[in-house]
């Protein structure tokens, strides 16, 4: 798409596709297509994904406690906790404040965090079972 042109160049362009609403900026280096067919009803953790490629995470925490109607007080649509062996941190975004929460272990990374097996049809992201969201819960200490 942008083929021969400088940074500079394809920065301006990208900026001109999110004024225009081509585009939605998510982060920074990461855009969302608005218009796109094929959007998931789970973009922020497809965001996650983009944010922290390559590392071993799932939902957990209070995103999992929502779904599984475990009583909390956070709004779900607001912010999405994810669990993972790689350093933490907070990403706000158009779509959701996506919280990276760095879980210590002992094992392998890459069976260090324990989800379900597989995730739902058509998720993008593995999920903690209720069990294994307030272990999580306990681990880092929230109250």
């Amino acid at each position: 798409m942008f083929q021969g042109e400088g940074e500079k160049s394809v920065e301006k362009s990208l900026s001109c596709m999110v004024s225009d609403g081509l585009l939605v900026r998510v982060c920074k280096g990461e855009y969302l297509n608005p218009m796109a067919s094929s959007k998931s009803s789970r973009i922020p953790e497809d965001i996650a994904l983009a944010l922290r490629p390559g590392s071993y995470s799932c939902a957990s925490l209070e995103s999992m406690f929502s779904e599984y109607g475990v009583f909390i007080s956070q709004i779900p649509m607001i912010r999405h906790t994810v669990r993972m062996t790689r350093a933490g941190g907070t990403y706000e975004t158009p779509y959701a404040l996506i919280g990276f929460t760095y879980t210590h272990t002992q094992r392998n990374p890459a069976t260090g965090i324990d989800c379900s097996v597989k995730g739902e049809e058509g998720r993008p992201m593995r999920i903690a079972r209720k069990q294994t969201a307030v272990r999580d819960w306990l681990r880092v200490g929230r109250t």
